[in-house]
């Protein structure tokens, strides 16, 4: 009886078909990871600050959003004075339930809220890209319009200067601008190409800006 050696041909093919099976699996687990981590990043660029405290829309103590808005609170803290001091502050008016809206075609409405720890908002203008500009604070004045005695009282908000975009919300100017002594408390107009005007203060002095994206 005659004994014949035995083929490698299929273990060697096994073999590859194993590897292969494996290095696939590797590379779907590297591929999958860095789809988590992209998605992660992404996420976190979308909230750029270290969360300390979880806040929603019913919190209304400035001191809690400080600990996840330290920069935005030091802002606040300059404009949220009752009176006026040089970076500017005015009489507050409580309980004053405005804020900044954005009008539809179809007459919906929709409130864009305010910076964190205010409580008022109020929209000044908007370009044809729906980019929207206003003030953000916790304080208002009272206005009155009159050429001949008889005229009509409205309320501006006093704080920050804000701009909303649909995709991004609402973010305050003052943090958009590279550090300085610039405090910009109030925007008056924004055109097409994103240049937006307005008044704040810049070493304790009133003074007007332009600010053009780059």
């Amino acid at each position: 009886m005659s004994t014949s050696p035995t083929d490698p041909e299929p273990r060697r093919s096994r073999r590859l078909f194993a590897a292969v099976i494996v290095l696939a699996a590797v590379s779907s687990l590297a591929v999958t990871a860095l789809l988590i981590n992209i998605f992660e990043r992404k996420q976190e660029g979308k909230n750029p600050f270290y969360r300390v405290v979880e806040l929603n829309d019913t919190i209304d103590d400035p001191a809690t959003w400080a600990k996840n808005f330290p920069l935005q609170y030091d802002l606040y803290m300059r404009t949220v004075d009752m009176q006026r001091t040089k970076y500017g502050g005015s009489e507050a008016m409580p309980d004053c339930p405005i804020h900044a809206v954005l009008w539809s075609k179809t007459g919906a409405i929709r409130d864009l809220g305010t910076l964190p720890g205010d409580l008022l908002s109020g929209a000044v203008a908007i370009n044809l890209f729906g980019k929207v500009v206003g003030t953000s604070g916790n304080s208002a004045v009272s206005q009155y319009y009159s050429s001949t005695g008889v005229g009509e009282g409205g309320v501006e908000v006093v704080g920050r200067a804000f701009i909303w975009e649909p995709r991004r919300g609402m973010r305050d100017l003052n943090m958009l601008i590279p550090v300085s002594d610039w405090v910009l408390n109030s925007v008056s107009d924004i055109n097409v190409w994103g240049q937006i005007v307005g008044s704040g203060t810049l070493n304790g002095e009133s003074h007007g800006f332009l600010l053009t994206p780059q």
